[in-house]
């Protein structure tokens, strides 16, 4: 089970508390990067984004009023700058879920298939033998309906059918 938002957002605040507490000498804001790239990663880019703008923000309001005094350019300087890093660690978090996504999908049907030549069957990576239907519906999004062609009609049910136009 994944984390909810919140858990990220408990570490952000652990990681602001951690700064406020240790004084103006020691900082903290490039942990920023863990819950910025894991909520990314695993729940959302949006939610990664938000950790990247609202987490500097915290860290300002921090130089702002409780560190040595800091001229205000400096302040919005280092915010500015600590937010496109964790907005482009965000981004780059999100493009590299997508793109594992998309790689599984991928490999999900890619290659051969050890299929049987009478029944149709295809073997799995343990060894057993499994309908065509069943297995493609496993490692894909596809789904199947059944129904029968005109040619296997005539050739499984001709005579039914030519009794029944004969008679």
């Amino acid at each position: 089970m994944l984390p909810s938002p919140l858990t990220y957002w408990l570490m952000g605040a652990m990681i602001l508390l951690l700064d406020l507490l240790t004084g103006p000498f020691l900082s903290f804001p490039i942990l920023f990067v863990i819950p910025v790239s894991l909520a990314a990663w695993f729940i959302s880019g949006r939610l990664g984004t938000v950790l990247a703008v609202m987490l500097p923000l915290g860290r300002a309001l921090i130089a702002a009023f409780l560190d040595q005094p800091t001229p205000l350019l400096y302040i919005v300087a280092n915010t500015a700058i600590r937010i496109a890093v964790l907005v482009f660690i965000a981004y780059l978090s999100r493009t590299g879920r997508r793109t594992r996504e998309l790689e599984h999908k991928v490999a999900q049907l890619e290659g051969i298939l050890p299929i049987c030549m009478f029944c149709k069957r295809i073997r799995d990576k343990s060894q057993h033998w499994q309908q065509l239907e069943s297995y493609i519906s496993a490692h894909s999004e596809a789904d199947f309906s059944h129904g029968i062609c005109p040619e296997c009609v005539q050739e499984h049910y001709g005579d039914i059918l030519n009794k029944g136009r004969n008679a």
